[in-house]
């Protein structure tokens, strides 16, 4: 026996809720953090579970690392047959936002006797029912100020945008990284795009033309009809914000001008939205083409709590089916 398999196999888990660079630098860091940790208690981390750019806190997010690692931990090895004893993590937050998956991990993990755990901070005993007990108040603070952090959020997106100042997040295509100057060439791009949707020519048109020529959003992905009309309906586009679907408004009820460089004027942007109003409810075809209209009960929930509940039956390995019904 060497003396690396003398150590207690373990898996680490990383997850992150927003990577806006799309490099995974974050969970790679924690990753690094767990082996460190790992290693200091006389574990080696043998397989890596990682969800990167999931919210733990959102129950229509499903992760798909974290049901495997689930899965691995109550049979006790790897697809490979590698025998796995123990899971490791940064901080139990990184695990669990919700006491409903904190309880189904406790329970994958002490299915068998003699697992371990530990977190940046040292090693759980989670089958002792205080230290689960802890564990599970402290992923009840962490649903609570996640909810806490959202309602700030939404004060502040909504202060800001009655204040016309842009809000962060990724570059919107046709602006410099700044939000408020122009990039000349996108800009180009949607004025352009524009004229012509505005004249009859379909999304799909556009979108394969600016393929074929190499155009790729701000996050540097292909186009398509659905990103293309997101952009293109944007009332940001003419200097304007909306909120829950509705234009933002001063006290004298008058739409709010952004404080950045506008591509369209205001009459230009609300025939666009008139045009994709007008077809909401009909199939639209890739030539942009109305089609028969959409059977009344079309994506309306055919039954109480569809979306909401999760399938309950075992899955193999133990764990639970957990899709959305």
């Amino acid at each position: 026996m060497t003396q690396a398999d003398a150590l207690v196999p373990v898996v680490s888990y990383a997850r992150i809720s927003a990577d806006l660079k799309r490099d995974e630098h974050g969970v790679q860091d924690q990753h690094k953090v767990n082996t460190e940790t790992a290693a200091r208690y006389g574990w080696r981390v043998v397989h890596e579970f990682t969800d990167n750019d999931k919210s733990a806190a959102k129950i229509t997010v499903i992760r798909d690392a974290f049901e495997e690692m689930l899965r691995v931990v109550r049979v006790g090895k790897l697809a490979d047959a590698t025998i796995v004893q123990g899971v490791v993590v940064v901080a139990e937050d990184r695990l669990a936002r919700r006491p409903g998956d904190y309880e189904r991990f406790v329970d994958a993990i002490t299915y068998r006797d003699g697992c371990v755990y530990a977190d940046q901070r040292g090693p759980k005993d989670l089958y002792n029912p205080d230290v689960e007990n802890m564990g599970l108040v402290g992923a009840a603070f962490a649903k609570r100020e996640v909810q806490n952090i959202q309602r700030r959020m939404r004060r502040s997106h909504r202060a800001r945008a009655e204040q016309g100042r842009p809000v962060g997040g990724p570059r919107p295509f046709g602006w410099h990284g700044d939000r408020v100057t122009l990039d000349p060439r996108e800009a180009d791009l949607l004025r352009q795009a524009a004229k012509e949707f505005l004249g009859g020519r379909s999304l799909h048109s556009i979108v394969t033309e600016w393929q074929r020529f190499g155009v790729k959003t701000s996050l540097g992905n292909d186009w398509t009809t659905r990103s293309l009309k997101v952009s293109l309906s944007s009332p940001r586009i003419c200097g304007l914000r909306e909120i829950g679907g509705e234009l933002v408004r001063d006290s004298d009820g008058n739409p709010v001008r952004g404080q950045w460089a506008t591509i369209l004027p205001p009459e230009d942007w609300t025939a666009i939205r008139a045009i994709f109003d007008g077809r909401k409810g009909y199939f639209v075809g890739r030539d942009m083409k109305v089609g028969r209209p959409h059977p009344v009960d079309y994506r309306d929930p055919a039954y109480l709590l569809s979306g909401i509940l999760r399938c309950g039956r075992p899955a193999p390995g133990g764990t639970l089916c957990n899709t959305p019904l």
